[in-house]
Order: structure tokens, then C-alpha cells, then sequence
């Protein structure tokens, strides 16, 4: 599987609506309908979420393994619940 463009990604100083990589090089994502203050705010989450991804998901899978070391998930049902949530976003995040 091809690997994505490496982050940081930041908005086009120029263009609001549009996204590039560290190096200045076009990444294809890009918040249609140049102007709009929506899609101006849409490009600014893609490159915030893109941005925080990995270090989400990192501190989530130190957490996670950290909390499995102290709670008997087993016989905790609220534990079991928190477990099986972090779980479930590693998933959602491709991490599992």
C-alpha cells in the first residue's frame, strides 16, 4: 500500500482552500469553492486532523496499554467499556 504524503500539511498561505506538504509540494485535497469561509475552515481541520494523527494515535496506544496494566477488564464493566473504545478508534484510525 502507497503511504501518504508526510505531514506536517498546512493551508496554502495563497489559497485558503487548498493544502500543501512541509516541502511546498500539492497535496490532492482540497476544500471546493474557493472563498468560502466553509471550506476555507474545512481545509483547516483536514491538515489539523492530518497533523495530529499519528501522535493521537500513539498516545492513545500508550494509554491504553498503560491502563490494561492497573484494571482487571475482565470483571470491570466500565473498564471493559473504555478498553473496547480505544480499541474501537485504533480501528477506526486503520491502527488495530
Amino acid at each position: 500500500m502507497t503511504t501518504h504524503t508526510p505531514t506536517p500539511w498546512r493551508v496554502y498561505d495563497h489559497m485558503p482552500n487548498c493544502i500543501e506538504d512541509a516541502m511546498g509540494n500539492d497535496v490532492f485535497a482540497q476544500a471546493m469553492n474557493k472563498g468560502s469561509e466553509r471550506n476555507e475552515a474545512n481545509a483547516a481541520f483536514i491538515v489539523q486532523a492530518c497533523n495530529a494523527h499519528d501522535a493521537l494515535v500513539a498516545a492513545l496506544r500508550d494509554v491504553l496499554s498503560q491502563y490494561l496494566l492497573f484494571v482487571n477488564v475482565n470483571s470491570d464493566e466500565i473498564a471493559s467499556a473504555v478498553v473496547a473504545q480505544a480499541r474501537a478508534a485504533l480501528a477506526l484510525a486503520g491502527k488495530e
